[in-house]
């Protein structure tokens, strides 16, 4: 809980410092030369051509000077921590694309703010759970915290912010439940932290509390707005498939790719400048004409409003889809918006005698849960968000109606890249398994029993064991006494200073190996696996228990691996053919995928799977230098027969066809 308000209050310090930023931004920039409160068309202004290209310049400078490539950016970025990185996200990047984000939208870059909040939110709880060593499998909770918090107090929506975090992951009707009560912590935090910072209390959209649904005749326009936000959503989807597309093919540096983007937003903003309105002037504008009964926006009406959400899919697929830096989110709500609006007027025309005021102030409310929902996959998000900044609570049965007729049509109108479609297809889940099925393990599971061709008789004289030794290979062997008691182990290493001292005819003292005796039978495998991978041996002995030291056998990275994958074919087998994709999945796993996406196994950086190099063939590990050679850290290596080496020593000699799972290694200076 403690946690979980910190993290609020510092997303809800991030996203009053932003509103701020963007505020002074938009008043130096854009807001100088766009008229937001009547409508226009064909306005050739030189600024809404320049702006908007000069903001990916800094977009593109900035982000590129800093970060050195293009990044995921806003809920991509999310989510690619949640399901990729087991919920670790550094504050560098979203704090990079949350300065560049003021500099695109302050010059009419046609993103929003939230997205960015969003990321840089959840770094913040990512970065803080660190801070504080939470266990890396509850370090996605607090990730999802820092978006909901973000997120809840941008759009001014606690409760929105908080099912939006744990409901966008996922495309299906899923959520991160395990998330949810971190995330109304911190979304409240936060609400609450950035309301006191700005100013900004009561409804983020004024002016609709008081209208209600009434007329069950009305439904029918509601089940067709639905269907128009998700042609919204559509078209969002291909204005930014389609420029990203476009950008990717030209020969240009990628920090000036923006510039593109932006030049070809302002071209747009040339037939409808009010793409480049930053806030949400214009549907606040209406929301208020229809319904107080005042006096209309001049010079608007149906067809103006078709064309406005339209060009506004448009300008923000040419600014998000090019590299600037951004959001979906709120070009979203506008754009839903703008769909309400659109249908509104339209009925107005067509059925003047049904269409009433409240009746196009809540299309228009209504609206901006549409696109959201269709594009992101969140449909109690998106209906609670809008119930939450317009305070219009009369509208839920409608809010519903929209929002589950989006949902279930948007299904291929999905704007992110990084969504899953359930839990079961997230590598986070994946990761989650995975450690789950090794903790139920047991070292007995994976032990290779004993014979006499492994261990030393106690009694045997140094000389004896000392040629055992080399005749097997063996750095070190368990000795034990004539009634299978384990003794200690004798290292080939202290035998052979014995007798370099004269003592080759003496007994074999037993002594320990490392900080372990021995491993017990009934012991986790995964705490073997962290013996093995902490002390660097090949193999560890294991005795019945610490009251009963019978030597059963030992443990190895292959043998643990073994048994790993024996378990998951007992789990996943059966499931194959009900589901063979997540099976197949599943099945595929072994050891190393486990220390690639659970590095706290091995204290380094993820590993990855590659081929041994041509030019180290036939070299062992230690002659060839591989770590400074190639800069990655060998932590495994599967032999062609399927043999598993782990760990990975100096001594271990890399052959052609061998799969090597190797990490970074971090460079340091001085």
């Amino acid at each position: 809980m403690l946690l979980s308000l910190c993290i609020g209050l510092l997303a809800g310090t991030a996203a009053a410092g932003m509103e701020k930023g963007l505020e002074g931004a938009t008043r130096l920039f854009i807001g100088r030369f766009l008229v937001t409160n009547r409508a226009q068309l064909l306005v050739f202004h030189p600024a809404f051509l320049i702006l908007p290209a000069v903001g990916g310049l800094f977009s593109g400078l900035l982000v590129y000077g800093l970060i050195r490539r293009r990044a995921a950016q806003g809920t991509d970025l999310y989510l690619e921590a949640f399901h990729e990185h087991q919920g670790r996200l550094g504050l560098k990047t979203p704090a990079v694309q949350a300065v560049a984000a003021i500099g695109v939208i302050g010059c009419g870059g046609s993103a929003g703010p939230e997205g960015p909040i969003a990321a840089l939110g959840s770094s913040l709880g990512s970065s803080l759970a660190r801070l504080f060593r939470v266990r890396p499998e509850e370090q996605k909770n607090f990730l999802v915290a820092g978006c909901a918090a973000g997120v809840g107090a941008v759009f001014h929506s606690p409760l929105g912010g908080a099912f939006f975090a744990t409901e966008v992951v996922y495309s299906d009707p899923d959520m991160a439940h395990e998330a949810l009560i971190p995330s109304l912590v911190a979304s409240v935090s936060g609400y609450v932290t950035f309301t006191y910072l700005t100013g900004h209390t009561g409804a983020f959209f004024p002016g609709v509390e008081s209208v209600h649904f009434t007329r069950p005749a009305e439904l029918p326009a509601y089940a067709a707005l639905g269907i128009l936000c998700v042609l919204g959503a559509g078209l969002l989807r291909v204005s930014l498939r389609a420029t990203t597309a476009l950008v990717g093919k030209l020969r240009t540096p990628g920090w000036f790719k923006p510039v593109v983007g932006g030049i070809l937003c302002g071209a747009a903003a040339c037939l409808v400048p009010q793409v480049l309105d930053p806030r949400y002037e214009l549907l606040q504008q209406l929301l208020k004409t229809h319904s107080t009964g005042g006096a209309g926006v001049p010079g608007i009406g149906f067809g103006l409003l078709f064309l406005f959400f339209i060009m506004r899919a448009v300008a923000t697929g040419l600014t998000i889809g090019s590299g600037n830096a951004g959001g979906i989110l709120g070009p979203s709500v506008r754009i839903g918006g703008f769909c309400g609006a659109a249908l509104g007027a339209l009925l107005t025309a067509w059925f003047p005698g049904f269409t009433t005021p409240e009746l196009q102030a809540s299309l228009i409310a209504v609206g901006m849960s549409g696109v959201l929902v269709a594009g992101m996959r969140v449909p109690l998000a998106g209906l609670i968000m809008v119930l939450e900044m317009t305070h219009a609570y009369g509208l839920i049965v409608p809010l519903m109606l929209t929002s589950s007729v989006s949902y279930l049509f948007g299904r291929r109108v999905a704007l992110s890249r990084k969504q899953v479609r359930n839990a079961l297809e997230s590598p986070a889940c994946l990761s989650q398994v995975m450690q789950e099925v090794l903790e139920e393990i047991r070292v007995r599971d994976a032990v290779v029993p004993g014979s006499d061709r492994n261990y030393l008789e106690a009694g045997s004289t140094v000389n004896q064991a000392e040629a055992s030794l080399g005749e097997k290979g063996l750095a070190y062997l368990p000795v034990l006494a004539s009634n299978g008691l384990y003794q200690g182990m004798a290292s080939r290493e202290r035998l052979a200073k014995f007798q370099k001292d004269g003592r080759g005819g003496e007994a074999v003292e037993a002594c320990s190996l490392s900080g372990l005796d021995a491993l017990e039978a009934g012991m986790g495998a995964h705490e073997a696996l962290e013996h093995l991978l902490a002390e660097r041996l090949p193999y560890l002995p294991v005795v019945r228990s610490r009251e009963n030291p019978r030597y059963e056998g030992y443990v190895s990275g292959h043998s643990v691996d073994a048994a790993f994958r024996a378990a998951v074919a007992r789990v996943f087998t059966p499931l194959r053919d009900r589901m063979p994709d997540v099976a197949g999945l599943f099945l595929r796993q072994d050891i190393p995928s486990v220390l690639a996406r659970l590095p706290g196994l091995t204290n380094v950086a993820e590993s990855e799977e590659m081929r041994v190099p041509p030019e180290v063939v036939g070299k062992t590990l230690g002659e060839c230098d591989f770590r400074c050679r190639y800069g990655r850290q060998v932590l495994a290596i599967r032999r062609q027969d399927g043999t598993l080496v782990l760990p990975a020593s100096a001594s271990d000699e890399m052959r052609a066809g061998d799969v090597l799972w190797a990490a970074p290694v971090k460079r340091t200076r001085g």
